[in-house]
């Protein structure tokens, strides 16, 4: 007889009995059967009576009993707990995915959010870390779902600038001693840095051949327009 032991309450899964045969009982009948065929014989031996589940759900962990009933001792029995571990739909982790927003450099020291990563419906839930150069820090949220499983969500914050503009960002998740990873490279907006070029100092009156250059950083890219003006050349 096994016996699944759930809040108190004691559920019969299968019985086999010399006389009467061998009974699986609902909700297992469709995904639980005796191991050893010797089990389901007209006279069966209950030497080992290991059973086997089909189609396993998160929902089958519990702790399950082994029974005996032998005449005249009595009663022996034995129990297992089993864990039931839900595991990634596949060897790339399609349950896993990395995204970053457009974020805008603002003037004050004021971390932000950088990039979102997500390992989604994993039991027990996986860990999350970051590997990166930059100087910021990691913010991690657990979701329960109502199977069971585990959402972990993680957001990389720091504070945007033009420095990090283009920096690496890798996040690793780790379940079960296997490790996935997936990396994004930073997209920071900032306002332009304008530097001028070409002015030596030695500027005077029909000098040719004399020109400035407009030089600027800026994300998103902006544009340049040429003007002239007596006699001199220049780029903005």
């Amino acid at each position: 007889l096994f016996e699944i032991y759930i809040f108190l309450y004691i559920q019969n899964v299968a019985i086999a009995n010399p006389a009467l045969g061998v009974s699986v009982l609902s909700p297992f009948k469709e995904r639980v059967r005796f191991k050893n065929p010797a089990v389901r014989q007209r006279t069966p031996s209950l030497e080992d009576t290991t059973i086997v589940f089909n189609k396993l759900k998160l929902s089958d962990e519990s702790t399950y009993i082994c029974e005996y009933t032998t005449f005249p001792a009595g009663n022996r029995e034995n129990m297992v707990n089993l864990t039931v571990y839900g595991m990634y739909s596949s060897p790339k982790n399609e349950n896993m995915s990395l995204s970053t927003p457009s974020v805008v450099a603002g003037t004050k020291d004021l971390k932000m959010t950088v990039a979102t990563c997500v390992s989604a419906n994993g039991k027990p839930p996986s860990v999350i870390t970051w590997e990166t150069d930059l100087n910021g820090e990691s913010n991690t949220q657990e979701i329960r779902n109502p199977d069971g499983t585990v959402t972990v969500r993680s957001d990389y914050l720091v504070v945007p600038s033009r420095e990090i503009h283009q920096q690496l960002l890798t996040c690793v998740s780790t379940y079960n001693d296997e490790q996935y990873t997936d990396s994004v490279t930073l997209n920071i907006q900032y306002e332009p840095e304008v530097i001028i070029e070409g002015f030596d100092g030695n500027w005077y009156l029909n000098r040719e051949n004399v020109q400035l250059t407009c030089l600027a950083d800026a994300n998103p890219p902006i544009s340049l327009s040429m003007g002239q003006g007596i006699g001199i050349s220049y780029f903005c």
